[in-house]
């Protein structure tokens, strides 16, 4: 089974012109589009997507059944699950002791017995970088002390791997394994401004099923005669499980 990670910046490109991120970019989205059915993912998990509009027309287009959650409290931050129509996924309600900022899914993957979560923590873009730490640690927080706790985390953490990473440490303390382990590249940026932000974490005691990991190459994703414009600012990571 393969699974698709992104935050695809309101589908309207990196830089984007809309301050407000309400539109799409229709270039930008059937790029996407195009890119996703290339790689072909069973399910794909997507933040930032700012309306059930934008979300009803990415599975159209995908031709794939979904699951569409608006951001807690900053709507416009809403996520998405896409799974193709063979497979059989439930959304799961939890009434969660957190409040999210932006968003968090949580679907029950019953082909394989397991839960999967699309998770975008707060930055520091509404609040101050002191206080997105504390609310990231808090909405994890939540997330592990839930009575549905996920067997996969997917998601933008808006931590930079090179600098101190205290909600992915915190992860990692609570018994999840980061799938970049099994990297089949050198890459390990997932943003074009060379940081690793997005990850893929896995429950230890699942980390065997584990297949491959990959990130979508840098020189495959800038758009052709426009070197300094991307589709997002966050690449796709796909990770593959038994």
């Amino acid at each position: 089974m393969l699974i698709l990670n992104q935050n695809v910046y309101w589908f309207q490109g990196y830089p984007a012109d809309d301050s407000q991120k309400i539109e799409l970019k229709q270039s930008v989205f059937q790029k996407l589009i195009t890119l996703y059915k290339s790689i072909a993912p069973d399910i794909i998990l997507l933040q930032e997507i700012q309306s059930s509009e934008i979300a009803q027309k990415t599975a159209f287009a995908m031709d794939m059944h979904y699951f569409y959650t608006p951001g807690e409290e900053i709507s416009r931050y809403g996520g998405m699950v896409l799974y193709k129509k063979k497979l059989n996924l439930s959304l799961l309600k939890v009434n969660f002791a957190v409040q999210f900022q932006r968003v968090c899914q949580l679907v029950e993957i019953k082909d394989k017995g397991l839960i999967l979560c699309n998770l975008h923590l707060p930055s520091d873009a509404q609040i101050s970088l002191e206080q997105a730490i504390v609310k990231r640690r808090e909405e994890l927080s939540g997330i592990f002390e839930s009575t549905q706790k996920p067997d996969i985390i997917c998601g933008d953490f808006n931590e930079n791997e090179f600098q101190p990473c205290p909600s992915v440490e915190f992860t990692l303390q609570n018994q999840y394994y980061d799938a970049i382990s099994h990297n089949i590249q050198k890459n390990r940026n997932t943003k074009i401004k060379g940081k690793r932000g997005d990850y893929i974490f896995i429950k230890n005691e699942n980390k065997d099923s584990i297949q491959t990991f990959y990130t979508i190459d840098l020189e495959d994703y800038k758009v052709k005669h426009q070197d300094d414009f991307h589709l997002s600012d966050h690449f796709p990571i796909c990770l593959e499980i038994k």
